[in-house]
């Protein structure tokens, strides 16, 4: 499952190397909707750890 964590994380270097000039939107470059493993996956509520 993708989260926008894992494009925000390189929010940071993305903008120093000019990469991208403006914060990211993440929603905007990527959807969970067709990942059938994204609507059972645990929240962290009832994740076990």
């Amino acid at each position: 499952m993708i989260k926008d964590e894992d494009f925000t994380r390189w929010s940071a270097w993305l903008k120093s190397s000019g990469i991208v000039k403006n914060d990211l939107t993440p929603s905007k470059y990527y959807t969970n909707k067709f990942n059938d493993l994204a609507a059972s996956a645990p929240t962290p509520s009832t994740a076990k750890g």
